[in-house]
């Protein structure tokens, strides 16, 4: 039994260092859905939210074209990172909601989604006090359905220069 544990935690342990973090989940409601990090988009819009921390989201009509599919996050001034999706039909009153590191409670907002393609939810990091490195997780929900699930490590910037000065250098 003792060896069946130190198995166990040694591969745990070593999956935790090596940064895994599980593949996105979603039900058959959302036709696609790929976890993404990105350069910031242009921010078009903002829309009043009770129940988010800064008390708002942000909107943009476009994505960058340079995304890349992956789940580690450089803690950077300018990068974005959630779900880019394509609902199968449009939904309504979905309830969104962001988990930070160190925070209590989500953040909820609700939206109606319509079935559009490169649907996006998720976070840009504006303010250095949102930087928070730490396992982030992304959901929706329409009613007690889950429409999808993405968990994101945010790692200090320096564990990913590449993606940095990529982003730095677009702004």
């Amino acid at each position: 039994m003792r060896k069946i544990l130190i198995i166990a935690l040694t591969v745990c342990s070593s999956l935790a260092a090596a940064g895994t973090t599980p593949a996105p989940q979603h039900s058959a409601q959302i036709a696609q859905l790929a976890a993404q990090v990105m350069c910031s988009p242009r921010i078009t819009d903002r829309t009043t939210a009770a129940q988010i921390s800064d008390g708002f989201i942000n909107q943009a009509k476009a994505l960058p074209k340079l995304r890349f599919d992956q789940q580690a996050v450089p803690a950077a001034i300018g990068v974005s990172f959630g779900v880019v999706f394509q609902p199968e039909h449009a939904l309504a009153g979905v309830r969104n909601l962001t988990y930070r590191p160190n925070q209590a409670k989500p953040d909820v907002y609700y939206a109606d989604i319509p079935a559009k393609p490169d649907r996006f939810n998720g976070f840009s990091f504006e303010l250095p006090e949102e930087l928070q490195i730490g396992l982030w997780r992304f959901e929706s929900w329409q009613g007690d359905s889950l429409l999808y699930r993405a968990e994101f490590q945010v790692v200090a910037a320096d564990s990913l220069p590449q993606l940095v000065a990529q982003c730095q250098g677009m702004s």
